[in-house]
């Protein structure tokens, strides 16, 4: 059930950010909205071909992984918002 509801919020996503696409000319626009949808189709599906490889080997560090990309990403937006 939680990935139906990130496969449709990552829908709703793109097709938001397709919309902001719509000022262009429709030739440019249409390559845009095409790019975003080969997109987010292309990495989920990825994601979840690779998910089955990783996951037996990096499930005991999943969390310690989680926790150490979020304090980075976390310091990065601090360190930027101080400068």
């Amino acid at each position: 059930m939680d990935i139906l509801v990130q496969a449709i919020s990552t829908s709703i996503d793109a097709l938001c950010i397709g919309f902001v696409y719509l000022n262009l000319n429709i030739s440019s626009a249409l390559i845009m909205i095409a790019i975003i949808g080969v997109t987010t189709f292309v990495l989920p599906l990825l994601t979840a071909l690779f998910a089955n490889i990783f996951t037996c080997k990096l499930e005991k560090y999943a969390l310690l992984i989680a926790s150490i990309v979020f304090l980075i990403v976390g310091l990065k937006i601090l360190i930027e918002g101080l400068i």
